[in-house]
């Protein structure tokens, strides 16, 4: 993010040159160059700050103070140690010349948006041009000038545009300084940002933490239009009555990075060609790099009786900030009949939620003595009970100990919840449907990508957004990158699988901010743990392969007390304080640890 204005009124440049140079210093006539080697005096430009252009270290190479500048960084990317020796007289004239070029063009910028300071406006075609000679402008468009019509100042936009970029592409080849940075930073454009994050949920948030740290807190900026900001893993806890709603969330103004720039708006198209995006209140934000971080979307629409059916009791759903309270509650009112949770025909996030309701249920009503009137019933659109077999084996055993019933290939399509009924079809069978009797019904919603995604550039045909399933680049746009549950990675779509995707995603847009290929990748970690009773779980974890990737040197697939406190205490303090704030990239340390190094 560029800094506000010093001021409304133009700025007045003072060359920051040693109390003894004398008054008439220019270009002409420079006066000695301040002492490089006193940071102090580095940090006093005005340009200064965090985030922004950095000056670098001068050397004094001998006694008579030749100086080689090496910058650090060059418009956010690093770059090599260039320049040939200059004389500090050199530096300060060309310094000076800068400020003065700099200060005519922020001017003229500034009076594009207030044209009553467009006839006091100094031309932009002064000094240097786009073409990189000085003197004229860029053919066919109109010139800032007098009268200002609404065609000459859409005109006078697109050249200060197009002269940007050129002068952007002839600073890059000036050995040793990075004007460009300085020169932008003085420009009245607040909407634009060196990362722009697109979503304030797991991703977008943690993404954002590791970009602070990369440009700076001013060149980062996160579009979220929610006040709210939710751990959604823990709402399993809030549907069985084992954890309360207001624990699982904060406000998102608390969670966004401080410094980072929160613009609450909604996401309404996605213009990857002309780097850009725009949001919901006609606002158009420019990006250098872009992480989209939507997450999906629910669509109980898309099952006939539905969102409306929540108005009846014994109906709920733990994937809603609105509905989870309800499942809670139909749980506790349940007297007898079918308790029936489903699973629908489309990706989700966190596959073993639908199911860990399920084995809560039914412990809570073996503890209340309710178990023997109840059946239970999981009926899902899915030909496993699990992805990976060897949780599988052990879910499957647990099913059949307490008498649980499972129907493989059965959809959700219509919810009657004035006569407590839900009408299922066969997934194999077209056009065949059952209606079932319930007396509790835990709905999982079909799920998809957020609407701004469907049919966007940036998108697969199916509406997620189409990355290297390695190194989560854009495979079209190298500028676009995604994390989470948007993307069309071939995994599970889980917080545990954002905090394997953030280090790898954080690797990969350094590389490409010093011009490298990304080399780090991500395997597909993703984790489940299957909460199975009140103090039990089994802690799942694999790869894209859906092999077993276990942290810890003993059997995840047994129930035990330990996975389910990781589930319940460990998981979500680490989310607040590890993952959010961008020190968390998953287990994989810790798995070496533990298995010494041979996993």
């Amino acid at each position: 993010m560029f800094p506000k204005p010093l001021s409304s009124k133009p700025l007045e440049w003072t060359p920051i040159l040693p109390s003894s140079s004398p008054a008439n210093a220019s270009p002409k006539n420079p006066p000695s160059a301040p002492d490089c080697r006193q940071p102090s005096r580095i940090a006093a430009y005005p340009w200064g700050g965090g985030g922004g252009a950095k000056l670098g270290k001068a050397k004094a190479l001998n006694e008579e103070s030749r100086l080689t500048w090496r910058p650090r960084r060059l418009c956010g990317a690093a770059q090599p140690r260039v320049g040939q020796p200059q004389t500090r007289g050199a530096i300060a004239a060309e310094a000076l010349q800068f400020q003065n070029l700099a200060q005519k063009r922020a001017s003229a910028l500034r009076a594009l948006r207030n044209p009553r300071l467009a006839s006091s406006a100094p031309d932009l075609r002064g000094g240097l041009s786009p073409g990189g000679t000085g003197g004229g402008g860029v053919a066919g468009l109109a010139q800032p000038g007098s009268g200002w019509g609404a065609e000459q100042q859409a005109g006078a936009a697109l050249w200060a545009k197009l002269f940007l970029a050129e002068f952007h592409k002839l600073m890059l080849t000036k050995d040793g300084y990075c004007w460009v940075d300085v020169f932008l930073r003085m420009c009245p454009f607040p909407d634009y940002y060196e990362v722009l994050v697109l979503g304030g949920g797991s991703g977008g948030i943690t993404m954002s933490a590791r970009m602070k740290r990369k440009v700076g807190a001013d060149n980062v900026a996160v579009v979220e239009p929610q006040e709210k900001h939710y751990y959604q893993p823990l709402w399993t806890l809030v549907g069985a009555g084992a954890k309360q709603l207001a624990t699982s969330g904060r406000s998102t103004a608390s969670v966004i990075p401080s410094g980072v720039k929160w613009i609450q708006s909604k996401v309404e198209k996605l213009d990857p060609d002309n780097n850009c995006v725009y949001l919901g209140n006609n606002q158009k934000v420019s990006y250098k790099y872009l992480i989209v971080a939507l997450g999906l979307q629910l669509n109980f629409e898309k099952i006939k009786g539905l969102p409306e059916g929540f108005k009846f009791p014994k109906i709920g759903s733990n994937y809603s900030i609105h509905t989870v309270e309800k499942t809670w509650k139909a749980l506790q009112d349940f007297q007898e009949g079918n308790a029936i949770f489903t699973f629908p025909n489309t990706p989700v996030k966190c596959a073993g939620a639908p199911q860990k309701i399920m084995y809560l249920t039914e412990a809570y009503l073996r503890k209340t003595g309710k178990r023997s009137k109840a059946k239970i019933i999981f009926n899902t659109s899915l030909g496993v009970i699990f992805g990976v077999k060897k949780y599988a084996d052990a879910l499957l055993e647990i099913i059949k100990e307490r008498d649980i019933a499972v129907n493989y290939r059965w959809n959700l399509v219509e919810v009657r919840a004035d006569k407590q009924e839900a009408v299922f079809e066969n997934l194999d069978q077209a056009g065949e449907t059952q209606v079932y009797q319930y007396e509790m019904l835990h709905v999982t919603p079909p799920m998809g990508p957020p609407d701004v995604l469907l049919n966007s550039p940036v998108s697969d045909v199916a509406g997620w957004v189409d990355v290297n399933k390695e190194t989560l680049q854009h495979v079209k746009y190298p500028n676009v990158f995604g994390i989470g549950d948007c993307t069309n990675l071939p995994t599970s779509k889980t917080a545990a699988a954002i905090a394997g995707q953030c280090g790898v995603l954080d690797k990969t847009i350094s590389c490409i901010m010093k011009g490298k290929t990304p080399t780090k990748k991500y395997d597909g970690y993703t984790s489940c743990p299957l909460i199975t009773n009140y103090n039990r779980a089994i802690l799942a974890e694999f790869d894209y392969n859906a092999q077993p990737l276990e942290t810890f040197p003993f059997d995840q697939s047994k129930e035990r007390l330990i996975s389910f406190h990781l589930k319940a205490n460990m998981m979500p303090y680490l989310y607040w304080y590890g993952l959010l704030k961008g020190y968390w990239g998953g287990p994989g340390l810790v798995r070496k640890i533990f298995h010494l190094g041979l996993k």
